[in-house]
């Protein structure tokens, strides 16, 4: 059944790392697109038109303000889709601020999000931190 569902539902980890740097108008939510194409859904997203795709099953988006990205990864594999949604949510930081983020304190770099082992996590040159965590690095 097609849906949308706000971030914190669905990835509470990934909100969490987010909450601070995102305006509460980008509104983070995910979609669910599947075969049933409910119109209370579609008019939800915009250029709808564009994100059906006849040939699969379902589509899962990422609805961030008014922009849309398209996720690789099904709704039931949750640690796959954290880690794409945080790489496209941290690419609209990024854009939004002009510059890199999240910028570790003392020279350690740019965290990325990774799946590791399993489990869903920011790396860095020497450093790991599981989504939802990011803020205890950052200080």
């Amino acid at each position: 059944m097609s849906r949308i569902t706000n971030l914190s539902t669905v990835l509470p980890e990934v909100a969490a790392d987010f909450e601070r740097v995102i305006g509460a108008s980008a509104r983070p939510r995910l979609a669910l697109l599947d075969q049933d194409h409910d119109p209370e859904v579609l008019e939800q997203i915009p250029d709808a038109a564009e994100w059906i795709d006849g040939d699969t099953g379902s589509q899962v988006l990422l609805l961030i303000g008014g922009n849309v990205t398209s996720m690789t990864a099904q709704w039931s594999d949750t640690g796959e889709l954290a880690v794409e949604c945080a790489s496209a949510l941290q690419t609209y930081v990024m854009d939004e601020r002009n510059a890199p983020w999240p910028v570790l304190p003392g020279g350690a770099g740019v965290a990325e999000p990774n799946l590791r082992e399993g489990t869903a996590q920011w790396t860095w040159n020497g450093g790991a931190v599981p989504f939802g965590q990011l803020s205890s690095v950052l200080r």
